[in-house]
């Protein structure tokens, strides 16, 4: 009787880990690799395209909190004010802890951040531009895409967005620079 009893106990064991075992739906050889080669790829260009994006992402955040904010020289603070630079500052030292230099000529001649052409403008990037025809870097302001910029203009003005394509704009222009997070682009 005992021995009864435990061949019916593996036997119902047995088709129990059995039950557990099949597919519901069956996989052909030739499929399987496919799918996974699918799986891996959407995952890596996920993981590639979301991780720079979603920083920039939160810097744009930062920066169009303060669209309406007054010009303020000198500013550095979303209770008093910025000047240009002291924005572009806060806004990156904000997301990135990344100590830029606090003047816009600093930032100009800055080794970390990398020159960029116009034609690969990325949001982000920060654009530099003189007030005077012949004079030195002045002004910056960060690419939001679309030709657009936000800026801390002057005194009497509020942050703002201004085209990029603007007459004004194009003729002041000297160049742009891309952030780098120690060896990695932003």
């Amino acid at each position: 009787m005992l021995r009864g009893f435990l061949g019916l106990f593996f036997l119902i064991l047995l088709s129990v880990f059995l039950t557990g075992c099949v597919q519901s739906k069956p996989v052909s050889r030739t499929q399987a690799p496919t799918m996974l080669a699918e799986q891996r790829k959407i995952t890596r260009e996920e993981t590639l395209a979301a991780t720079p994006k979603s920083k920039v992402d939160k810097v744009v955040h930062h920066l169009k909190k303060q669209l309406g904010k007054p010009y303020v020289f000198g500013g550095v603070s979303p209770t008093r004010g910025f000047d240009c630079s002291g924005l572009v500052f806060y806004a990156y030292n904000k997301v990135l802890n990344n100590k830029l230099p606090r003047t816009t000529k600093g930032m100009f001649h800055d080794k970390r951040l990398m020159r960029v052409r116009t034609a690969n403008l990325r949001q982000g990037d920060l654009l530099f531009f003189r007030s005077k025809l012949r004079g030195q870097v002045d002004h910056v302001g960060v690419y939001l895409g679309n030709n657009r910029f936000i800026e801390a203009p002057r005194t009497g003005l509020n942050i703002r967005i201004s085209h990029f394509l603007d007459d004004y704009w194009q003729d002041h222009y000297l160049g742009a620079r891309r952030i780098l997070t120690g060896k990695r682009v932003l």
